[in-house]
């Protein structure tokens, strides 16, 4: 029985990644915001950097064998300015301005204001099954239900609402 399931769910993802691999389009992306003077984001050989690529992304951060890299502002600006999609692993904003507004300040850093991401990438917030005590499931189910993790970032990619996970902040 759970073979059986697992199948259906692989099978599924495998049908995801397929319909993804055909868009000519891939929008960069980067995580996180930065606290402390730095700026924490997965590299590239963990499991977020690869559900992003797999999801239609591309991603500037290094592999490396740490499942996180520490970035300076200056070293994200040179690397994410181009960035069309800002995924956020932490924080639950309830809005586009309430993130803008905590990005700049002492929650982030006041030189974000020149940072065009800031402004013009979609930011996706992943606390979709966040409970009332605080309990966020994507921990959780994420690895268990990697076929709706990959829907959720090709919608995120293709410019839809994801359904399982994360959201998008308006």
């Amino acid at each position: 029985e759970a073979a059986a399931l697992f199948g259906e769910i692989e099978s599924r993802y495998e049908d995801i990644k397929a319909k993804i691999s055909l868009r000519s389009h891939r929008p960069e992306v980067m995580f996180n915001l930065p606290a402390n003077g730095q700026w924490r984001m997965p590299s590239g050989s963990s499991f977020s950097a690869t559900a992003a690529r797999e999801g239609g992304c591309f991603y500037l951060a290094p592999e490396t064998a740490a499942e996180t890299v520490l970035f300076d502002l200056e070293g994200v600006f040179a690397r994410f300015s181009s960035a069309s999609l800002w995924v956020l692993h932490s924080g639950s904003f309830q809005s586009r301005a309430e993130f803008e507004n905590a990005a700049l300040s002492a929650f982030g850093d006041s030189r974000l204001a020149g940072f065009p991401p800031l402004k013009t990438a979609r930011v996706a917030v992943n606390d979709r099954l966040t409970d009332e005590r605080g309990f966020n499931g994507f921990y959780d189910y994420s690895p268990l239900r990697p076929d709706w993790l990959l829907e959720d970032w090709a919608a995120m990619t293709g410019g839809g609402e994801p359904t399982h996970f994360y959201r998008i902040l308006k």
